[in-house]
Order: structure tokens, then C-alpha cells, then sequence
């Protein structure tokens, strides 16, 4: 974990750049709160992380307008239906609502389909580097245990 100088010196740097007019000023403030704080300016920990999580379906196609977009079920705006309690996405150009058993069997597709590829991946003995070929074994011949490429 980095630490809370390194974090809010990101922000406010971040924050800070939005402001087109503060350009160059705010590279020369980001590299000396850098050195302050004992990070590399050009290092992985230095560039900024959106911290908002996002869940991305893509193709959503609006029964209204047969539109076709991606909606961010995190951050995009949603209304919550009076009658069920449930949230609903609204298309940006009709306003017309997405079908939510659609986004659902979205979101279970979606689930499906990174768990299937976590099970077929291809396993990497950590001592010889072969390929596991054998399914039911742990073990390979060189008795080492094998480790995911993911």
C-alpha cells in the first residue's frame, strides 16, 4: 500500500491539471512533492489510479431508438424504479430504459465468461517452465508445483 502523502499528492495534482491555464506549473509542483515523498516522478506509483470502481458492459443495445452503447453500471446515472426498488439505466439519447433482465444476463455472461477462462488457463511449472499437460496431477515430473500465467 502507498502511502496517504504519496495518495494525496496524486489527487491534488491530478485535480490541479484539469485547469489547463496551470500546465507547466503544475508538472513543476508534481515532480517537487515527488522528491518530498521519496517517489521516482516517472515511476508506476507515481501515475495516477482512478479509485472509483467500474464494471463496463458493452453493446447495450436501447429497445426505444435501437442505439448501441457501452454503459459503466458503476458510474453512469441511474434512476431507481418507484414500483420495484430496482435501478435503472436510461439510454443518453431517447432516455428510454434499458431492459434490467437484459443487463443481468449481461453481467452473468460476463461472469461466465472470465471464471471459464480462469479454469482453462494454462498452468507453468515454476522449476522447468513446461506447459502442465495432465489435468488431474498437481505434480510434474520435475515435482514442482505449477503456477498460473494470470
Amino acid at each position: 500500500m502507498t502511502s496517504p502523502a504519496l495518495e494525496f499528492t496524486k489527487a491534488i495534482c491530478k485535480v490541479l491539471s484539469l485547469d489547463n491555464s496551470l500546465g507547466d506549473v503544475v508538472l513543476k509542483v508534481r515532480r517537487d512533492l515527488l522528491r518530498i515523498v521519496g517517489v521516482k516522478e516517472f515511476s508506476d506509483e507515481a501515475e495516477w489510479r482512478d479509485p472509483c470502481l467500474s464494471f463496463l458492459l458493452t453493446e447495450v443495445i436501447c429497445k426505444g431508438c435501437s442505439t448501441c452503447s457501452n454503459i459503466d453500471l458503476c458510474r453512469e446515472q441511474y434512476v431507481i424504479n418507484e414500483l420495484t426498488g430496482i435501478p435503472v439505466w436510461l439510454c443518453s439519447i431517447c432516455k428510454f430504459p434499458y431492459d434490467t433482465k437484459e443487463i443481468e444476463s449481461m453481467m452473468i455472461e460476463c461472469v461466465h465468461r472470465k471464471s471459464m477462462a480462469h479454469v482453462l488457463q494454462d498452468l507453468q511449472c515454476v522449476k522447468c517452465k513446461m506447459i502442465k499437460d495432465r489435468n488431474m496431477t498437481l505434480l510434474f515430473m520435475c515435482w514442482k508445483i505449477y503456477y498460473s500465467f494470470t
